[in-house]
């Protein structure tokens, strides 16, 4: 995984804004525009929901409500995309792609509406209004859990990919078998082996809605094999999904850990720097603490230079007699 300081701008004003927005935890400023935002994307999904109902369908007030979140939306991608370091690579993330098909199908909507789009134009229109639905992802951006479980989906591509590939022959082959026992008896249920893909699908899931059975003893029995053929290919991946998503989990708390630390070192550092700088003071002007410790067990009073230190250990050594100087002996021959 990329590091997380690797992401960060370099020029300091960029990096707090960056942090503010994408760091909840940074600083208090950060923690508030994670509310607003959250909030923000909790009141445009109620909106989306709410503003399909009949009585309420053609009321402004939604229009509004939908234009100040989605104005929301537009300055704090903006924001991001001014201040990200790499902007090519901010382009291509996934959540900032959910954030752009989130925000350009309300002003196609405008635009369509100001041209008075007619026939085929309604119909992009309408499938454009329900691509705002995707709006529930940016959760992600704010739930951790919502994150860690996108990772662990991605992580088990694989796995799903070989559930979906039974789940197909499954039905293939159960849609087949209950057709040609239920054709002659039930052929209003099952008409047909692509009408009977809804029966084997409800079947192998076991959710069972109960509008399609089938009616004959062979019938059943292909039902009954369905069901448990169904809860085996479901459960067979299972096990790896669940090791991605612990895996992922404790990277996640790894990840916190690893925050927390950096945020404290960083806290650390910018006190150490508003500390006064201390100049030891001269080697001349003070004597060690070894020195010191000496001459008060000799009951002599510390000397405050290393001239008064040297008389001091004069007056403490034995006195001696001075030797008389040899004089030079010259013997001439």
């Amino acid at each position: 995984a990329e590091d997380p300081e690797d992401q960060l701008p370099e020029n300091k004003y960029q990096r707090m804004v960056w942090e503010a927005f994408e760091s909840p935890t940074s600083s208090v400023v950060a923690r508030l525009l994670a509310v607003v935002s959250l909030g923000i994307i909790l009141i445009s999904i109620v909106v989306f929901c709410i503003e399909s109902l009949p009585s309420l369908k053609d009321m402004e007030v939604w229009f509004m409500i939908s234009a100040v979140c989605n104005a929301w939306f537009t300055v704090e991608y903006i924001i991001r995309l001014a201040c990200a370091k790499n902007k090519l690579t901010f382009l291509k993330g996934t959540l900032n792609i959910i954030d752009i098909l989130s925000i350009l199908p309300f002003y196609i909507d405008l635009i369509m509406k100001s041209v008075n789009a007619t026939g085929g134009a309604l119909e992009v229109l309408r499938v454009l209004r329900v691509v705002r639905v995707v709006r529930i992802f940016k959760l992600t951006r704010h739930s951790r859990g919502l994150y860690i479980l996108g990772h662990t989906l991605k992580s088990s591509r694989s796995e799903l990919f070989m559930l979906l590939l039974f789940m197909i022959m499954g039905v293939i082959l159960f849609a087949s078998g209950v057709y040609y026992c239920e054709n002659t008896e039930n052929t209003e249920q099952f008409p047909s082996i692509p009408h009977s893909f809804w029966w084997a699908i409800v079947t192998m899931t076991t959710v069972g809605y109960g509008d399609v059975s089938p009616k004959t003893n062979p019938g059943k029995v292909i039902g009954a094999m369905c069901a448990l053929s169904g809860v085996l290919a479901i459960a067979l991946p299972v096990p790896v999904i669940v090791s991605n998503f612990e895996y992922y989990y404790k990277e996640e708390l790894a990840r916190q850990i690893a925050e927390q630390s950096r945020q404290e070192r960083r806290a650390r550092e910018e006190n150490a720097n508003h500390l006064p700088l201390q100049i030891p003071p001269p080697l001349s002007s003070s004597i060690s603490n070894i020195d010191q410790e000496i001459l008060e067990l000799k009951g002599v009073k510390p000397a405050h230079s290393r001239q008064d230190l040297g008389n001091h250990y004069s007056k403490l050594s034995p006195k001696t007699t001075p030797s008389t100087p040899r004089r030079r002996v010259e013997t001439v021959l």
